[in-house]
């Protein structure tokens, strides 16, 4: 890793699969396919499956001690991506297997008060970006035909709601002030996730994020963002979701050309 990088290749494997299957492949088929069904298959070697283990179904990769609870979700999301295209191969035997333990793992990790934290276990500490990801990737197993517990999901929508704001704002936890256009974004998403599109707090966080944005704008841009590949991946959920199609394509138009001119010679970026 260089300067500002860290070694997280479970989350980086699952977000870079997701891609691959929005792009039009899936495992072994497609114009990435057999790529993806690398990734896929690493993302399956790395679940702990060992009968008894107290991280049974957690996804995890040595010297990846920076994905933890994200690089749960993501993974899970993609497996199930990947699942509900090719579910009647050995591999698609080995995922359904896979699926099966990560949700139990992110069922019985949740903490009391709805949210998740950075690890694999319930805990009073929690944090609503992490609870975000484990509501999408429940979700995608949902949707790809595995059980998921109606009061898990009921718990973190609560948990999610109440870190709103009056403003319209998501925070970054029930006892943390601070909010962003990422997390209000992402707050949107999984309003999104759980088939809710319309409504007055969903107006609200829509009102402020797009306020938020055009001042972002008139400032010059992304350059004082922390996390402007984290914000991109939550507001593009949030705003192509939206029934006013006009907002993503107000933002993606100038957003585009930014992802473009920033990748690297060799591909990637920073």
């Amino acid at each position: 890793p260089g300067r500002g990088e860290h070694y997280v290749p479970v989350a980086v494997t699952a977000l870079g699969s997701l891609a691959y299957m929005a792009g039009g492949s899936s495992p072994d088929r497609g114009p990435h396919g057999r790529e993806l069904a690398q990734a896929i298959d690493y993302l399956l070697a790395r679940a702990d499956r060992k009968p008894g283990s107290d991280r049974l179904g957690y996804v995890s990769a040595d010297g990846d001690n920076h994905s933890r609870m994200h690089g749960q979700g993501f993974p899970t999301l993609a497996l199930a991506q990947a699942y509900s295209m090719s579910p009647r191969t050995a591999r698609g035997a080995r995922t359904e297997e896979v699926l099966r333990l990560a949700v139990s793992l992110i069922e019985r990790s949740q903490g009391p008060d709805g949210g998740w934290y950075y690890d694999p276990r319930a805990s009073f500490e929690h944090e609503n970006s992490v609870t975000i990801t484990m509501i999408q990737a429940l979700r995608g197993a949902r949707n790809a035909g595995l059980s998921v517990s109606d009061r898990v999901v009921a718990k973190a929508i609560d948990y999610i709601e109440r870190c709103q704001n009056e403003d319209g704002s998501f925070r970054y936890a029930l006892d943390r002030e601070t909010s962003s256009v990422a997390l209000t974004a992402a707050g949107i998403a999984m309003w999104n996730s759980i088939g809710r599109y319309e409504g007055p707090a969903i107006d609200r966080a829509v009102d402020w994020l797009w306020r938020e944005l055009v001042a972002l704008e008139d400032a010059g841009g992304r350059s004082t963002v922390k996390h402007p590949f984290y914000e991109r991946f939550y507001v593009a959920q949030a705003l192509w979701q939206n029934p006013d199609a006009r907002l993503f394509e107000r933002w993606a138009t100038a957003e585009r050309d930014r992802v473009v001119a920033a990748q690297r010679p060799d591909g990637s970026w920073q």
